[in-house]
């Protein structure tokens, strides 16, 4: 709860003015108001459980309870006499369209402020999830409303069945701004951030990149190859589950299974797995945009080769050499799709 305030904070702060005011005066006061009903029915539930355990007499039982009873009825009456119409109101919000759509322009802001994919996919999931927890305790007090003997409540599971179509359509709408594959990507990683994840790292043009021996002690990466090739990618510096904060980002060493190295810029190819390099080769893999399912490699080692910080895996035309290999660019242009690839994790997939 705590990364999901932190989160929210950040990017209310952030996104633009007239967002802020739309979620602040419409939707404020039917989150406050569901979250306060959830409040106030537990703790009448909870003073059910503890007067069941006292040593009371039948008849002080009795009246106790039924004071009890009646004060839940009125604030399950209330419930259903209020909360469908705020969820309208807050899914309404949620799944807008148009070009100041609160989705679009969350996943847009988030992708600005995010360093990689991991960073991006978590802003974007904290800030929809303060809205879904409230949602989903909104439509729990209607199925404990509906089941009340003392409630009215005419629409009861029409409505309820309502609700959780539009809940589900809210992730939807969050999938389709945020990006399947950056999602299947970043919950594999956040499932386990401390390990390295394989992947396949394959090209616009239906290739991969392999690792090709050029000398005894010469490698550069082609993409020429149509078989997959399977690469890790290692959390550099390693991941401290303790103080882990996916919102700072997940920069990664790269190498290839089976060959020794990981992924540096340098040699007469202008990169190559460097058999002896210290993993401070550090990549951050973001998506080209919002929703986008390819993704660029952007070298960010604050310790080697400092002169390539900033720089951009892309592929070229290798001279004298069939096809293409990888190369760096300083700078990349959306249209040009040799600067960004598709990465498809391997092993254990994220169920979401």
């Amino acid at each position: 709860m705590q990364l999901i305030q932190s989160s929210l904070d950040d990017l209310t702060d952030t996104l633009s003015n007239g967002i802020i005011s739309i979620r602040l005066d419409t939707l404020n006061q039917p989150m406050a108001q569901i979250q306060a009903h959830y409040k106030t029915v537990a703790d009448i539930l909870d003073t059910a459980y503890d007067i069941a355990e006292r040593n009371l007499t039948e008849s002080e039982h009795e009246r106790q309870m039924g004071r009890l009873q009646q004060r839940l009825d009125d604030r399950l009456q209330a419930c259903a006499n209020n909360i469908p119409g705020w969820l309208t109101q807050i899914h309404n919000f949620l799944n807008a369209n148009g070009e100041r759509a609160f989705m679009r322009q969350l996943s847009q802001q988030a992708w600005n402020e995010s360093p990689d994919l991991v960073a991006y996919y978590s802003r974007s999931k904290t800030v929809v999830l303060d809205y879904w927890i409230t949602v989903s305790k909104g439509i729990d007090l209607l199925q404990i409303a509906h089941g009340a003997q003392g409630v009215r409540f005419d629409e009861g599971q029409r409505a309820i069945d309502r609700h959780i179509r539009q809940l589900l359509d809210q992730e939807r709408n969050f999938v389709r701004f945020i990006g399947n594959e950056t999602i299947r990507l970043a919950e594999t990683i956040l499932l386990d951030p401390s390990s390295p994840h394989p992947f396949f790292w394959e090209t616009n043009q239906d290739t991969y990149a392999a690792a090709e021996d050029v000398g005894a002690t010469q490698t550069r990466i082609s993409v020429n190859t149509r078989n997959p090739v399977e690469w890790r990618m290692d959390p550099w510096p390693p991941v401290n589950l303790e103080t882990f904060d996916p919102l700072r980002g997940y920069p990664v060493a790269l190498n290839q299974v089976g060959q020794r190295g990981i992924m540096c810029p340098g040699g007469r190819h202008g990169l190559a797995l460097e058999p002896f390099a210290r993993p401070t080769c550090t990549w951050s893999i973001k998506p080209r945009e919002p929703g986008n399912n390819r993704y660029s490699f952007k070298f960010i080692s604050g310790l080697v080769r400092q002169a390539n910080n900033g720089y951009y895996m892309i592929t070229r035309p290798s001279a004298g050499v069939p096809g293409r290999i990888m190369s760096l660019l300083t700078r990349l242009h959306r249209e040009d799709g040799s600067h960004f690839f598709y990465v498809k994790p391997q092993g254990l997939a994220a169920t979401s």
